[in-house]
């Protein structure tokens, strides 16, 4: 089984996540280094560059791996056709940090619009207008909101929602108790964060059934992340 890095169109919810099968989903929030850009033709691209692109990573077999090469147009290492190459690179998520394939993009001469944050799928929700914000930890304690004299953001409750497959967890100690944080359920390894956020995008279970896209924010973790290298044969 091989692990892979998706950014794009292969993430749950999206145009060909299909492809992927029955692949074993290991991480929903993982983060890679590089920056994703908006081809204006309904996918990114990720490039390798300073910054950080959040995505899912896979287990895949060797069949589900050679579609996705199919779907990238990717012929080989160092093949004068690719659009991708396939390369290795460092995937943080909440187990660590593990080894995993993903595509850049070869045409770095394109100058194609940066996307703010570094995901896909929180930059496609955004561009929809208005949207779900699922609070969990202090964000739900009215006095708070009220004292910030933010009450008119959160007076609009849609209903109960459940994220399913996260626990919260405190990551940041701090001298009045802590920071609360989504933590994916299989994270059973401490994770130490730096105190800033990160916007993220998760589906939201409401009401047992009825299943809706939504944002929330997460701690940022602190996480060395280093460019990828080409496959070897």
């Amino acid at each position: 089984m091989e692990k892979v890095f998706v950014y794009g169109t292969l993430r749950q919810g999206e145009q060909y996540h299909d492809l992927l099968g029955d692949s074993r989903l290991f991480s929903l929030l993982a983060l890679a280094k590089g920056t994703l850009a908006d081809t204006g033709s309904g996918y990114p691209v990720l490039l390798e560059t300073e910054g950080t692109v959040a995505g899912e990573l896979y287990e895949v077999t060797a069949e589900v791996l050679q579609r996705l090469d199919e779907l990238e147009e990717y012929y080989g290492p160092g093949d004068p056709r690719n659009d991708y190459e396939r390369v290795v690179t460092e995937v943080t998520t909440d187990t660590g940090v593990t080894e995993a394939w993903i595509y850049v993009y070869r045409h770095t001469h394109q100058q194609y619009a940066a996307i703010p944050e570094g995901d896909w799928k929180l930059y496609r929700l955004k561009a929809n207008g208005e949207l779900l914000y699922f609070a969990y930890g202090s964000c739900m304690d009215l006095r708070r909101i009220q004292l910030a004299g933010r009450e008119e953001d959160f007076s609009s409750v849609e209903g109960c929602g459940v994220a399913e497959g996260f626990q919260v967890a405190f990551t940041l100690p701090l001298a009045d108790g802590g920071r609360a944080d989504l933590v994916e359920t299989s994270g059973k390894r401490k994770v130490r964060c730096t105190g800033s956020h990160r916007s993220v995008w998760l589906i939201i279970c409401m009401c047992g059934k009825v299943w809706r896209k939504a944002y929330t924010a997460l701690l940022s973790c602190r996480c060395s992340l280093r460019t990828g290298r080409p496959m070897q044969r």
